[in-house]
């Protein structure tokens, strides 16, 4: 007879004990899919999601002297600015002052960079002359 048997339990409950112990410390949390108002319910068939604690931005930024268009993406838009304006990333060093145009908030990284690589297509450009003028 095992230890588990002999305590009483189920033998699947000191295993999510123990995942539940591991994901604690972690630094994303893994949480149940639930439909909106319904924390604490039981999750569709036990199905997670990890959700990211960090957002990540795009943001469009125009040089005030050459009328020139940059597109990026960073987690701290703030900062981010201020690198530009103070000349410390390349390409827009020559081309200060910057101010903020547009800006999107996405749940991951890799949200962000198919958001910023569309933005720099012919699509994307167009899509910023229109919701920009």
């Amino acid at each position: 007879m095992s230890s588990v048997e002999r305590s009483g339990q189920a033998p699947w409950f000191s295993a999510l004990a123990w995942k539940a112990r591991v994901l604690a410390r972690v630094p994303w949390v893994l949480r149940p899919c639930l439909p909106a108002g319904r924390e604490g319910a039981s999750a569709y068939g036990g199905k997670s999601q990890i959700v990211s604690i960090m957002s990540y931005y795009i943001y469009v930024l125009e040089s005030v002297s050459h009328k020139t268009r940059y597109v990026g993406s960073t987690d701290d838009i703030g900062k981010r600015l201020k690198e530009h304006n103070s000349g410390k990333c390349r390409y827009t060093s020559g081309r200060k002052p910057w101010v903020l145009l547009h800006k999107e908030e996405l749940a991951t990284r890799t949200d962000a960079i198919k958001r910023e690589n569309f933005l720099k297509s012919g699509q994307g450009r167009a899509f910023l002359d229109s919701i920009l003028k």
